[in-house]
């Protein structure tokens, strides 16, 4: 009877898989936070043009409503500058974060090949004994026939 398959990198390779898995949850949660910061970054841009639009609609300002408003408006700007650092550091780390996966997939399946491999070599030599045995077999009957 056939020897089962019995791969001895078995656990490297469940590691490598909870790597992998790992590394796609990080990216996940990277992609999801640089939406975040694309949207809010989108909702400081809307509310500057909101309120402009509702100043330039006005025919008077008083001077300090239009302090007021250019205070305002610098913050905002400041807020916009800040949350398009903040995006480009997170579009930064999603690349990485991407890298990465990719590489515990590379490495993944790599172990998943050489499994393969090793399967196959497994399986090629026990069908080499078997048919070794089958051909003694046949032998020692045929010899018995003479004798």
């Amino acid at each position: 009877m056939p020897r089962p398959f019995r791969f001895s990198l078995e656990r490297v390779l469940d590691l490598r898989r909870q790597q992998e898995e790992q590394a796609h949850i990080q990216l996940a949660q990277a992609e999801r936070q640089l939406q975040q910061q694309r949207a809010e970054a989108d909702r400081l841009e809307s509310e500057l043009s909101r309120v402009g639009g509702e100043l330039t609609g006005r025919r008077e300002l008083a001077p300090d409503e239009l302090w007021l408003w250019r205070s305002y408006q610098e913050r905002i700007l400041l807020e916009i500058h800040r949350a398009e650092q903040a995006w480009q550091e997170l579009a930064a780390k999603v690349n990485e974060c991407r890298k990465q996966a990719l590489e515990r997939s590379k490495e993944r399946r790599k172990l998943e090949k050489l499994k393969e491999n090793q399967a196959q070599e497994h399986k090629l030599r026990e069908e080499y004994q078997e048919q070794q045995v089958l051909d003694e077999m046949a032998t020692l009957r045929h010899t018995k026939r003479f004798f």
